[in-house]
């Protein structure tokens, strides 16, 4: 992912992570957080609150399965002033046609509301991204910053 990249993911990730958090509607820990992906056409926004108020998910199928994936052996950690959490990338395979998806979307799943998280674009200029039958759509977390990295500073 490119600084650019990460830089919107986490402005995406902030406005409606912090709330989740301090309304106790998300753990990073011990929630089960899905990764779905979205076509162009959807409504996706800052203001998105749960999974129920998007539209233009990738329709089910070809190897998609609309409610997403688990981001797998997810972990919070802290060094300094930093917050990190990760997991492992997540991956589609395209089986008996295509798939074309713009962004992706972070979704608590564990609690009732299925929370917004965040979202980005797939990649950095915000354009489809098409994988054609048997190929493999990756998205992975940054290599240093994880899925999303806090840094808390203290004012003076």
């Amino acid at each position: 992912m490119a600084d650019t990249q990460q830089i919107s993911l986490v402005n995406n990730f902030l406005i409606n992570l912090v709330g989740s958090i301090a309304a106790s509607k998300v753990n990073l820990n011990t929630d089960d957080i899905k990764i779905i992906l979205l076509t162009s056409g959807t409504n996706i926004s800052v203001s998105t609150a749960k999974y129920s108020d998007i539209t233009g998910e990738v329709a089910n199928g070809n190897g998609y399965t609309t409610g997403g994936i688990s981001v797998a052996n997810q972990t919070v950690t802290q060094s300094g002033s930093s917050v990190i959490f990760d997991g492992d990338p997540v991956e589609w395979t395209a089986s008996g046609g295509g798939i074309t998806a713009r962004k992706y979307a972070f979704i608590d799943n564990t609690n009732s509301d299925k929370t917004v998280i965040g979202f980005a674009n797939i990649n950095t200029g915000g354009t489809d991204v098409s994988i054609t039958d048997t190929n493999k759509l990756t998205i992975n977390p940054h290599a240093t910053n994880g899925w999303l990295r806090f840094t808390v500073s203290n004012p003076s």
